[in-house]
């Protein structure tokens, strides 16, 4: 009724001058509203990414084997079910092959490029040098590749992906060895400097594409400069293993039964010969477990042919040449 005063609000809630629906609202909200303010709990740890597992599932799946022959059977359709042609890669056309050894190019153009510094070897010495396979290789592929620009342009019908060259170093001295091939052919295949090109795995680097697998890297050549194989060529080298006993040089005798002889050799302008032998460094220097003394590099006459030429007794003191005699050698004894 008009001018009668307001009625009292009905109370009972948890707040004073609350309703009793507002109360009872409030009641029921509170726990929603700490739910939603409550800092959740950390989920429990998956499992450890297995990476190798998804590589190999990620790689499967990008399969172009499988993915393209996917997309091709969702647009063609073949009478009684899907048909996928192999698709191997054509194999290399024939192309020819030379079985020179390719470092005398190398060596007639300049050989600085063979081996820098050569004309300052003293005359009559002797000393080491270690091979550079990865030189080998980038000259041999540079050679294979200009090669197939030749031939490409001469119209020679091939794909230009032949290996014409992989022989670098002489072997037409080689003594077959223990375990060799006996086959001829596949011993000249044993013996070339490098695999077909096209069979090198690309992540590898120069260096390591080594034909003869069982060649140690960087192995040891040792080069003798001078007269001695000018008058006696068919003088007979070879790197002998050292073992210790008396009367020997440093304690040190030869060990007859590691005898390894050169597996390539090669010569020089004007008089340095050069002999490549599967030796590590390490090795022909001694203090390895394979090689605890070393080795001897042994220059051996033929037994029909004529000797060296030194005296059988030494005359003290020796001033020249001349003068040498067996018994100014190490091992004089076995040299004869």
């Amino acid at each position: 009724m008009p001018g009668a005063p307001a009625a009292p609000p009905v109370t009972g809630g948890t707040v004073p001058g609350d309703t009793q629906a507002g109360g009872e609202f409030r009641v029921a909200a509170g726990p929603a509203f700490g739910a939603v303010h409550d800092i959740p709990a950390d989920p429990p740890a998956g499992p450890a990414l297995d990476i190798a597992a998804l590589s190999a599932t990620v790689l499967s799946r990008l399969n172009p084997a499988s993915t393209v022959a996917a997309r091709l059977g969702s647009i063609v359709r073949m009478p009684g079910g899907p048909w996928y042609a192999a698709d191997p890669l054509q194999p290399i056309m024939a192309a020819p092959s030379f079985p020179e050894p390719m470092y005398e190019p190398l060596r007639d153009l300049n050989q600085d490029y063979l081996l820098p510094g050569v004309e300052l070897i003293p005359p009559d010495t002797l000393g080491a040098v270690v091979g550079n396979h990865a030189f080998i290789e980038s000259y041999m592929v540079g050679l294979n590749h200009e090669m197939a620009r030749q031939l490409l342009w001469n119209g020679y019908p091939t794909d230009q992906r032949g290996s014409y060259f992989r022989q670098f170093w002489d072997v037409s001295g080689y003594l077959p060895q223990a375990g060799d091939p006996t086959n001829p052919a596949q011993l000249a295949e044993a013996l070339l400097d490098i695999p077909p090109i096209n069979t090198w795995p690309l992540p590898r680097a120069l260096g390591d594409n080594e034909n003869q697998t069982s060649v140690v890297a960087d192995n040891v050549v040792l080069l003798v400069r001078g007269e001695l194989l000018r008058r006696y060529p068919n003088t007979v080298i070879f790197a002998g293993k050292a073992k210790a006993g008396d009367g020997g040089d440093n304690g040190r005798v030869l060990d007859e039964t590691d005898e390894r002889f050169p597996i390539f050799r090669g010569t020089l302008t004007p008089d340095i010969t050069f002999f490549g032998f599967n030796l590590s460094v390490a090795d022909a220097v001694g203090g390895t477990a394979a090689s605890p003394l070393g080795f001897f590099f042994v220059f051996q006459e033929q037994p029909t042919e004529p000797r060296f030429g030194l005296e059988p007794q030494s005359t003290d003191p020796v001033t020249q040449w001349e003068d040498l005699a067996w018994t100014n050698f190490g091992g004089a004894a076995e040299s004869k």
